[in-house]
């Protein structure tokens, strides 16, 4: 569609010039608020923020994204453009609405791509002023009185790119969108072909190609998007001045609210505020120092209250400490990789396919140690099982996917997730499922799918109580109760009850038939051919016989090359040697062994770093 544009520039001079503080009406000065938001890695983004009205209840939220010539640090110049005619739309409606304008920093972009280039790939991370602006966005919407269903964003000219870019990565946040005169990559339309989009620009744009929205509409409308392409003939850069002056194209923009049909935070999304994924995939914060923030926070609290002991989050004796965690978005639960070029074989060669078990992610390495698949999903994985049609892990719920492709599937989710729900389990020969529930202290073992119509639910064949009370009668925090269950050959069950520092043994009726005192924390343990059973825990791995005589174990200090932190899970070879993932916690050079691969006489075969700093599943797939 193409309007009338009623400003013909007789030149374009790029990106709009920058603006004094004298082009920007007192009155709208006098209505925003100048503001900082300063993330827990010192960062800083200058920003406006306005309401219409006193806003009492949920109401829209506007993002906008100046152009070029705006950037700087007065904190003013964003408003030079189309703010106060957002806000004017609403107010002629007597209708709240929130907007926050963040400044970019001179000589940075919303997106660090060439403006005049006739396309660009979408970077593989955002730039710095794109992540802390989405960290704001979110920061806003949890503050409280913004409706969700209706957050937008707008932007003109390199805010246009940003708008783009905004949407392409985070399609979830948002009910509509405004990209002017910018562009973005067309080969990420599908990601936001749900998302209705009003697309301006000027035929006669001599700063940035029409063809970039050109490219953006026609691969949207070949996937029957609601996207709505105004195109102003002999107008230059500045169609913005048309397009926000539009009420009725602003009315179509603001009417949208998202629905069912709206992308939804993938189930892989982690969350952007603070020091998390984003930091980590940008480089600015390592895995490692993502988790020694953690670290330290809990040092700094517990050195100002004993009591404020620093394990998980959800677990934490002190509000303060898990305060101070929830900054961080999801804590450790939801850290996420910076990527597999940063894995490297610290002893020897892997003799096979490793399985392991990362932040948010499943994955193998080959015997090179280079990653050849990979399966994401949110949350800190526990374990993870690869049967022959599907793979399996555990992140608080039990999910499956199928190898052959296809979305994961919800097999089973605790009625109570307080502490993590279910963090261990095992895949039985017959297909059936054997769960130690960590917030409800139970042992679960659902029936496999042919026991059952197709696309039902699993069946729960066996159910009971685990006593997880150390020898005190002290019960344990929400996150210390039970980790990894193993089925053995005689039809028992092999629970680690972790903060209890013990492994029990239970018959199918829920009778303890034995119970063996280990050194904390229990994690895995598995019964070997002759009877005695392995165990591992945060220093070591140690066998015990049936009459709990402790006749074999290593600790982390036996290999100080290695730089080992709690060992995590077991597998045992036909050989006798074991395959030991560990939980590294990140030390801020990131050394650590994340997997290795030990014989009885206690020679290293092989070890492991993956930039996961977690590998608490790594099993050899021969």
């Amino acid at each position: 569609m193409k309007k009338a544009c009623p400003i013909l520039l007789l030149a374009a001079f790029g990106f709009a010039a920058a603006a004094s503080a004298a082009t920007i009406p007192e009155t709208l000065l006098s209505v925003t608020t100048p503001c900082a938001f300063t993330n827990l890695t010192g960062e800083v983004l200058l920003y406006r923020r306005a309401a219409t009205a006193p806003v009492t209840k949920p109401a829209p939220l506007v993002l906008f994204l100046h152009g070029a010539g705006e950037r700087g640090t007065d904190n003013k110049a964003q408003l030079v453009h189309c703010v106060g005619s957002i806000l004017d739309f609403f107010a002629q409606r007597n209708e709240p609405v929130r907007l926050i304008a963040p400044q970019c920093e001179k000589d940075r972009r919303w997106v660090e791509v060439d403006w005049s280039a006739g396309a660009h790939n979408l970077p593989a991370t955002p730039s710095k002023m794109m992540r802390l602006a989405l960290q704001l966005l979110e920061k806003t919407i949890r503050e409280g009185n913004v409706d969700p269903a209706r957050v937008y964003v707008a932007g003109i000219s390199m805010g246009g790119y940003g708008t783009w870019d905004a949407i392409c990565r985070r399609p979830d946040l948002f009910a509509a969108a405004m990209p002017v005169c910018g562009g973005g990559d067309p080969r990420q339309a599908a990601r936001i072909k749900d998302l209705p989009i009003l697309v301006a620009h000027g035929d006669a744009d001599g700063a940035v190609p029409t063809v970039r929205s050109r490219d953006m509409v026609d691969a949207l409308r070949r996937l029957n998007a609601p996207v709505r392409y105004i195109e102003y003939p002999a107008c230059g850069h500045n169609c913005w001045t048309p397009a926000f002056n539009d009420k009725d194209l602003l009315a179509w923009l603001f009417a949208h609210r998202r629905t069912d049909k709206l992308p939804r935070v993938p189930w892989l999304t982690p969350r952007m505020d603070e020091p998390n994924a984003w930091d980590v995939a940008a480089g600015t914060l390592t895995p490692a120092a993502y988790l020694e923030r953690l670290r330290q926070i809990g040092i700094q609290l517990r050195l100002a209250n004993p009591r404020a002991l620093p394990t998980c989050r959800r677990d934490c004796v002190s509000a303060d400490f898990a305060k101070a965690l929830d900054a961080f978005g999801e804590g450790e639960e939801y850290a996420w990789r910076a990527g597999a070029d940063t894995t490297r074989a610290l002893v020897g060669k892997l003799p096979s396919p490793l399985l392991c078990a990362g932040y948010g992610r499943a994955y193998l390495l080959d015997p090179s140690g280079a990653e050849v698949a990979s399966w994401e999903g949110c949350g800190n994985i526990h374990r993870v099982i690869k049967t022959p049609d599907y793979l399996w892990w555990s992140n608080g719920r039990v999910w499956r996917v199928p190898l052959a492709g296809g979305k994961p599937e919800l097999v089973f989710k605790a009625a109570n997730e307080v502490g993590g729900g279910v963090l261990g389990f095992t895949v039985e020969n017959d297909g059936s499922v054997v769960m130690a529930v960590n917030s409800t202290r139970e042992i679960v073992e659902l029936a496999p799918p042919r026991d059952f119509p197709p696309n039902s639910p699993f069946k729960v064949r066996t159910r009971f109580k685990v006593d997880a009370r150390d020898a005190n009668g002290k019960e344990p925090g929400a996150h210390g109760a039970l980790r990894m269950i193993r089925k053995t050959a005689a039809g028992t069950y092999l629970v680690c009850v972790s903060s209890a520092a013990k492994v029990c043994e239970y018959d199918a009726g829920g009778k303890l038939l034995w119970e063996q005192p280990a050194p904390p924390f229990a994690f895995d343990c598995l019964r070997r051919a002759n009877g005695n059973t392995l165990v591992s825990h945060l220093d070591g791995v140690t066998e015990f016989t049936p009459d709990h005589q402790a006749v074999w174990k290593i600790s982390c200090a036996d290999f100080p090359e290695l730089k080992l932190q709690y060992l995590c899970g077991l597998q045992e070879l036909p050989n006798g040697n074991l395959v030991i993932g560990t939980w590294a916690n990140g030390s801020p050079a990131r050394e650590n062994a994340t997997a290795f691969e030990v014989t009885r006489d206690k020679k290293i075969v092989w070890a492991h770093r993956a930039a996961d700093a977690n590998m608490m599943t790594a099993f050899r797939v021969d």
